[in-house]
């Protein structure tokens, strides 16, 4: 760091001389400047002195005529004559003092007249000529007035000589003046003053790191100074950074959290390029609310020039992609901790990337640990109105001469209606949370009665291997097989369908979730027993809980696109052991 201190340098102007043609012109020009100034300045001199030596001397006459007058009605009458001696002289002196004056008055008005008139006569060397020998014989015949005024200006002049040292001289002190490779940054009473106006000027700039802050070791010494030249630490921070040779500039600086990302001298861009990203979400829900979940905060401040970036960079770098998919293999010994752990992620995140984390992870299986998602997450909240289908009742008889898991429905049941209020939250166009602030039945449901079998069905066998037994039915019979299983490594079958179509459980079981399931949304699992389990996802209501036992051909959910989904259908999983299989083999 150095400090500028800039000077301008005067230029110097040669004398003019008046042109020298002939001493008579010469004599001229002296004498016509001898008449402008005595005609313009000593007169009015004159005049200020008379006046103001009249106005003393009254001023002291009548505060002593009222100093004697209160003597004479305090003590006695006797003073009385005293009093008239004392106005007596009090009126000589000031005769004698406004004399002169008048004289000198009586004489200038004399020599100003004759000037005017003989000008008026003869012209202005006429008058000058008249003035001069008028001026002459008053200093002739008043000799003795002459050293009188001197006497009485001459005291008048020393004293205002006296004053104004005392006043200039009361105003210089001795300071500290503060300089930095040879240039003077102020003056100030103390060190102490340095350091705060140094602390100050560090915490005005903004650095990128600790490694670019400023160290200043100046030079002292001591000075006379004028008072009003002292500065506090306030201003001498001022003149730091106003006499600074380091590239500072006065900017805006772009936070995203506490990250710093550069600054930029006019942040309206990139905030309209941030309004076009939250545009996207909006819609005209009511209560809606889009923001980011990062805070973005624009600062401004003094930054250095490297900081300072474009702004298109910035609005490219926030309109991008982050954290492009990356996988891990799935050793022997790993456990869904020890691969967040080792990876720099939390277990909350790897078991969103891969939802089945916790119920399988076998050796050499795939686990996602990161996807490219967009640098600025936007988060919506909104409140919905929608209907919700309310499961029925099912009534089961037994009945051994039907097999077990076999139903035979004698009633059919219908599902209700429910008007729901509720609010959801959305990061990123994916529903994460959903909350119910009011719902209202619209239509009751009507239990459905079925006839279950006793009988022990055919088992599977020791492997899982249950090829061609007709243990497993298709879930969504109404509708059809958008993706299969193994396509783009999927690990199930997408059943497309309408929204809010039932879905029935494949085969009889107990229910082991029923609840928002990460990337499945809304998802129900039933375990079958000898190892068999299977998943039903993206659902957009539940009929039944964990817990529950359900019968195949059961209702258990409605299709719907909760969760990572493109579309309406349900994700429908076949897991033998763990191990997922092609669910085509068992339908």
């Amino acid at each position: 760091m150095a400090f500028h201190w800039k000077k301008k340098n005067a230029e110097s102007k040669p004398l003019q001389h008046p042109d020298r043609t002939s001493d008579s012109h010469m004599l001229s020009s002296v004498l016509a400047s001898c008449s402008e100034f005595y005609c313009r300045y000593l007169g009015p001199l004159f005049r200020s002195t008379y006046r103001i030596c009249r106005l003393t001397v009254r001023g002291v006459v009548r505060r002593l005529r009222r100093f004697v007058a209160f003597l004479v009605r305090k003590f006695s009458p006797k003073w009385k004559e005293l009093t008239i001696s004392l106005r007596e002289w009090g009126d000589d002196f000031l005769r004698s003092f406004k004399a002169p004056l008048f004289k000198i008055r009586r004489g200038w008005y004399l020599m100003e007249r004759n000037y005017r008139l003989a000008a008026e006569e003869k012209g202005r060397w006429g008058g000058l000529a008249l003035s001069c020998r008028t001026f002459a014989e008053g200093v002739v015949n008043n000799k003795r007035l002459l050293r009188r005024m001197f006497n009485y200006v001459l005291p008048v002049v020393m004293i205002t000589v006296l004053i104004t040292v005392v006043v200039c001289t009361q105003n210089l002190t001795f300071a500290v003046e503060v300089n930095y490779n040879g240039q003077s940054i102020g003056y100030i009473a103390d060190e102490k003053v340095f350091e705060e106006a140094e602390q100050m000027m560090q915490q005005r700039i903004v650095y990128e790191n600790d490694e670019d802050a400023i160290d200043i070791i100046p030079k002292y010494s001591l000075t006379l100074v004028n008072k009003n030249d002292i500065l506090n630490q306030f201003q001498l921070a001022d003149n730091m950074v106003r006499l600074s040779n380091l590239d500072i500039t006065e900017a805006e600086g772009v936070y995203v959290g506490d990250q710093f990302y550069g600054a930029v001298e006019d942040s309206t861009k990139i905030q309209e390029a941030l309004d076009q990203i939250l545009q996207v979400y909006r819609s005209d829900a009511a209560n809606e609310t889009v923001e980011f979940e990062q805070e973005i905060d624009f600062r401004e401040g003094l930054y250095l020039a490297s900081s300072v970036v474009e702004e298109q960079s910035l609005i490219d770098t926030f309109t991008s992609q982050k954290q492009a998919q990356r996988n891990y293999i799935v050793k022997q010994g790993d456990t869904p901790y020890d691969i967040a752990q080792n990876n720099n992620i939390s277990l909350s995140e790897l078991v969103s990337l891969n939802p089945t984390i916790t119920t399988s992870c076998y050796p050499g299986d795939t686990v996602v640990l990161s996807q490219s998602v967009p640098f600025l997450s936007v988060k919506v909240s909104r409140t919905e109105n929608y209907e919700e289908a309310i499961p029925y009742e099912t009534v089961e008889v037994q009945d051994a001469k039907y097999l077990k898991g076999t139903k035979v429905e004698t009633q059919k049941g219908e599902t209700g209606v429910r008007q729901v209020t509720a609010k959801v939250e959305y990061v990123n166009g994916v529903e994460v949370n959903r909350t119910v602030l009011n719902s209202q039945v619209i239509k009751e449901p009507v239990e459905r009665r079925v006839t279950v079998g006793t009988a022990q069905p055919v088992q599977a066998a020791p492997g899982g291997s249950i090829q061609g037994n007709g243990m497993f039915i298709n879930p969504c019979p109404s509708g059809y097989v958008s993706q299969e299983f193994g396509h783009a490594g999927h690990k199930g079958m997408d059943i497309a369908s309408g929204y809010g179509n039932t879905i029935y459980a494949s085969a009889g079981g107990t229910v082991i979730l029923a609840r928002w399931y990460s990337g499945y949304g809304k998802c129900v699992m039933i375990d079958h027993g000898n190892g068999i389990v299977t998943l039903y996802g993206h659902a957009s209501s539940l009929y039944v809980s964990a817990g529950q036992v359900v019968g195949q051909g059961d209702p258990i959910a409605a299709v719907g696109s909760t969760g990572w989904s493109t579309g309406n259908h349900v994700h429908f999983e076949i897991r033998v052991n763990g191990q997922f299989v092609n669910p085509r083999r068992y339908l």
